[in-house]
């Protein structure tokens, strides 16, 4: 298992970035998310979202349930869970004086993945997080 988190600063205003953030527009900027093949719910806690993860071009089933939101005027908090084997995702919108920072976070357990292969894996999910904040970051400054 490991943890993964990023942050980035980016010049848009929460809600903005928050619309971004829904599951159903997580494709648009995630790297190597495809989906969400379905949601199930209406985007708070419990909806369930099912898309496909690729690393390395094979395809991870990735079915995750929103378990925690919480929203003010100046935070939006998000975090997810892939199942009981403790993995799953958050993010979280906070206002700044200079942007709203943007924080993600990640724990995945790799025990299908080979061990000789575990450390590129985790190299390349660290890789597609910062990519995709960076995608984030581009569609919020921009649209």
């Amino acid at each position: 298992m490991f943890y993964i988190k990023q942050r980035i600063i980016i010049n848009a205003p929460l809600e903005k970035i928050n619309a971004w953030t829904e599951p159903k527009r997580w494709s648009q900027w995630r790297v190597n998310y495809v989906g969400p093949n379905e949601i199930e719910g209406d985007g708070g806690i419990g909806t369930v979202i099912d898309g496909i993860l690729y690393i390395m071009g094979v395809p991870y089933q990735v079915r995750e349930k929103i378990v925690e939101y919480t929203k003010t005027e100046e935070t939006v908090y998000l975090r997810t869970s892939a199942g009981e084997n403790e993995t799953g995702s958050a993010i979280t919108l906070s206002v700044k004086a200079n942007g709203t920072e943007v924080t993600t976070e990640s724990v995945k357990r790799l025990d299908d993945i080979d061990p000789s292969r575990r450390p590129l894996v985790e190299k390349i999910f660290a890789n597609n997080m910062r990519c995709s904040l960076e995608n984030l970051k581009i569609i919020c400054e921009n649209i």
